[in-house]
């Protein structure tokens, strides 16, 4: 048994099974004012039950998190939400769980069958809000599922409030039939460091208090073992756990060869929550602030003002370390509804991230300002994501330049800006000596790089074999880059997965990056590895001559 690991580490424990949602059916009732006021006063139970979910949520875990829960209210106080179950009952004389769950499941359904895997993921928190509605329709006082100490929760999804609800300093590790890279509970179980698998197809063999092994680094499921291998698990798990203990001791460290090449080791970010991380693993910065996520979970765009407060907070929580802002990112796999962006056939190819916001210029230009405002607080740059063309830059740095000139004659503070491009499309890479001519600094975006090169769509799993940045095409690429950075003086970082790759790390060092960004989890690694190397040439003969990625990590490995 396999699926795809979320969240990396052993667990091993037994069995907790989550059963899943038993759909109430078709159930009439004669008394349709009563089971209006039922659907009302469960509603009412509802909404207090995830108003509790978003404090207890941004308290323990993170405003980020807390904004799926948001969400599902939001979903909730749709004002065409309720007339319309209402209507169910009145035409239909279904009882009011019966309703509920016609309306919220065919909701379900609907973002189930969109072309876009972020919107599919959605589908789960409408069917969260289904399955608790209809409990506190039918069983309002039912206490949550308590946990014993050390279980590995199964179900065939968990919903996030699932996630929340149960005690999980109990719980050793997830693991899900269904579910995906992009899904509300794999990024929880991240945030928690719980080792996490997702689809994982069925696992009806795990029966209740089965013992067995979850191993989410190599992406296995371990049922049939003997003492042998139990104990060299456990062993593992403590070298793992003293492994990262050991590690705090560069949390103070700079990124340094041993023969004195300086690599900064930044974080990528998504939002405030994630400054601790920053500093916790000692961080020299971030290389990556995901902004589309303060524009998503939400019912309209976010106005300049509430995103200056919010950069401006993330800036000040810094403290002084530099921060690369990435503007938004919206479309391939991150669609904000509100923003009535067409529908793709092929949405990584199509109108996303810099295509967008040069054709949305008021949005783009409300972004823009924000950041510009928030430069007075600290070191701010600013790059632009999915640049294929000098000629899209060239539209972006006017429109900021014509931001700037707003501001200062508004008479509002704010410093040097460096502008800077993500290196994700092949044609941008090709043209990086050209580029250098413009910009200020290249951030290289492995994640969407690799699959432009090597014509592999990143979530599609019959093809997910295909898809490695340790391809000679690729890393061919990332080396013409860097070289033309080093020959131009460019400033050249990479903040895609390849930066926290441990293989990958020794190859752009010794190649001359200046910065690779990763998650925070990710720092004291690199770190260790950095600090412990000397620059030494690699040729890239030897790479070009390989036949795949997997013979090129067997040269490094």
């Amino acid at each position: 048994m396999s699926g795809s690991i979320v969240s990396r580490g052993i667990a091993i424990g037994r069995v907790m099974r989550i059963e899943p949602y038993k759909p109430v059916g078709l159930i009439k009732t004669e008394d349709t004012e009563g089971a209006k006021s039922l659907l009302l006063k469960s509603m009412t139970q509802t909404s207090e039950e995830l108003n509790a979910l978003v404090d207890k949520t941004r308290e323990n875990v993170g405003d980020h998190e807390a904004a799926i829960f948001e969400a599902h209210l939001m979903i909730l106080s749709d004002p065409t939400l309720l007339p319309q179950i209402e209507s169910i009952i009145e035409h239909d004389s279904l009882s009011a769980a019966s309703a509920v769950e016609s309306v919220l499941s065919s909701m379900e359904d609907m973002f189930k069958n969109l072309d876009s895997d972020y919107m599919k993921e959605r589908a789960l928190d409408i069917y969260d809000i289904k399955k608790r509605w209809v409990k506190n329709i039918l069983s309002p006082t039912d206490n949550n599922i308590s946990l014993s100490s050390g279980v590995i929760l199964v179900a065939e999804e968990l919903t996030p409030s699932d996630t929340l609800e149960l005690d999980m300093s109990k719980v050793e590790g997830l693991l899900m039939e269904k579910g995906g890279l992009t899904s509300h509970t794999a990024i929880l179980a991240q945030s928690m460091d719980i080792p996490a698998m997702v689809g994982c197809g069925s696992l009806e063999n795990l029966t209740q208090n089965t013992m067995l092994i979850l191993d989410a680094r190599q992406g296995e499921i371990i049922l049939d073992f003997d003492d042998k291998i139990l104990s060299d698990y456990q062993k593992l798990k403590e070298e793992e756990a003293k492994e990262k203990e050991a590690l705090k001791r560069f949390v103070d460290v700079k990124g340094q060869t041993k023969d004195g090449k300086r690599v900064e080791i930044a974080s990528n970010i998504a939002g405030i929550d994630d400054i601790k991380g920053v500093h916790e693993n000692g961080g020299e910065g971030v290389g990556l602030f995901r902004t589309e996520f303060v524009y998503m979970n939400r019912s309209s765009a976010p106005t300049e003002e509430e995103q200056f407060k919010i950069y401006k907070k993330i800036v000040e929580g810094l403290k002084g370390k530099p921060i690369i802002f990435r503007t938004m990112d919206i479309g391939g796999d991150k669609e904000v509804p509100y923003l009535n962006m067409p529908a793709e056939p092929n949405p990584f190819l199509g109108f996303r991230a810099v295509r967008y916001c040069l054709q949305d210029k008021n949005l783009f230009k409300a972004q823009i300002r924000a950041i510009l405002r928030a430069s007075a607080y600290g070191s701010i740059k600013i790059m632009f994501p999915m640049i294929g063309s000098i000629r899209q830059f060239l539209d972006a740095k006017a429109l900021v330049e014509t931001c700037k000139n707003e501001l200062k004659s508004e008479g509002i503070k704010i410093n040097d800006v460096p502008l800077g491009i993500m290196i994700e499309i092949p044609s941008a890479a090709i043209l990086s000596e050209e580029f250098a001519k413009y910009v200020d600094f290249f951030s290289i975006g492995t994640n969407d790089l690799t699959q432009y090169t090597l014509a592999v769509d990143r979530q599609n799993e019959s093809v997910s074999e295909l898809y490695d940045y340790f391809d000679p095409a690729v890393l061919s690429l990332i080396q013409h880059v860097i070289k033309v950075a080093n020959k131009t003086k460019t400033w050249v970082g990479m903040c895609g997965s390849a930066a926290g790759d441990p293989l990958m790390i020794p190859l752009l060092v010794s190649w001359g990056i200046d910065e690779i960004s990763m998650a925070s989890s990710q720092i004291l690694k690199a770190k260790q590895i950095v600090s412990e190397m000397t620059l030494k040439p690699i040729e890239m003969e030897q790479i070009m001559a390989c036949y795949d990625a997997k013979a090129v990590r067997a040269l490094f490995t």
